[in-house]
């Protein structure tokens, strides 16, 4: 399964980070671009449910992206 965060407005993004409920999430597990960001979440089980966010800055300006990610029925996904 892989989370998108587009760059919308402004030109590209300086720095993008990813956080999971808050903390943030090792840079080995995400890639970015100047315009997009992306997380892939390989066998995805109930631990991998929560809020996601991609925080992004051009200079001064900070913009942050959420996504919530609900686990239902079977305890695991695999993205194939």
């Amino acid at each position: 399964m892989t989370l998108t965060c587009l760059v919308e407005h402004g030109g590209p993004a300086d720095v993008i980070l990813w956080y999971k409920d808050d903390q943030p999430i090792s840079a080995k597990n995400y890639s970015n671009s100047s315009q997009l960001a992306e997380i892939s979440l390989l066998n995805v089980t109930r631990s991998d449910a929560g809020r996601y966010n991609c925080t992004m800055w051009r200079g001064e300006v900070m913009d942050t992206k959420f996504m919530d990610l609900h686990m239902n029925g079977n305890s695991n996904y695999n993205d194939h």
